[in-house]
């Protein structure tokens, strides 16, 4: 992982790592970080204008992509708010709505943890076995 993230990502980053070490059945899976929305979403055909706009934009990322080793298919995008950036009065709330709209579309599972949370790593184990109960993505 690059040094230039917040101490927040830094640790969101080293939790999901224990979380996939943690457990047999996540050791098909592994994290990538701040990946751009582009690479993950290539058939562009269900989003609007502002939507293309802005998922095309080189800034646009997401935080964490946890995705599945042999067949590189996404698994779980984990976005780190923190409240100052991501409240309601922001731009950024904004976007992360427009973030979650898209992925919706397309079927990709986000988790959202905001740096004033608490349980993390329940909410990361609960996201990962609710999404394995529904695709049995865990398996490799």
């Amino acid at each position: 992982m690059k040094l230039n993230y917040s101490v927040a990502e830094l640790r969101t980053y080293s939790l999901i790592c224990e979380v996939l070490a943690s457990n047999p059945d996540y050791s098909c899976m592994k994290v990538l970080c701040h990946i751009p929305l582009r690479q993950v979403i290539k058939n562009t055909s269900l989003m609007s204008a502002e939507e293309l706009k802005y998922a095309a934009n080189y800034n646009t990322h997401l935080d964490f992509l946890i995705i599945n080793r042999i067949g590189k298919q996404p698994v779980l995008a984990i976005e780190t708010d923190g409240y100052s950036y991501h409240n309601e009065k922001t731009i950024q709330h904004h976007r992360d709505i427009m973030k979650d709209h898209i992925l919706s579309k397309y079927g990709l599972h986000l988790l959202r943890l905001s740096t004033k949370g608490s349980g993390e790593r329940e909410k990361i184990v609960t996201a990962l076995n609710k999404i394995d109960n529904i695709q049995s993505s865990k398996r490799c």
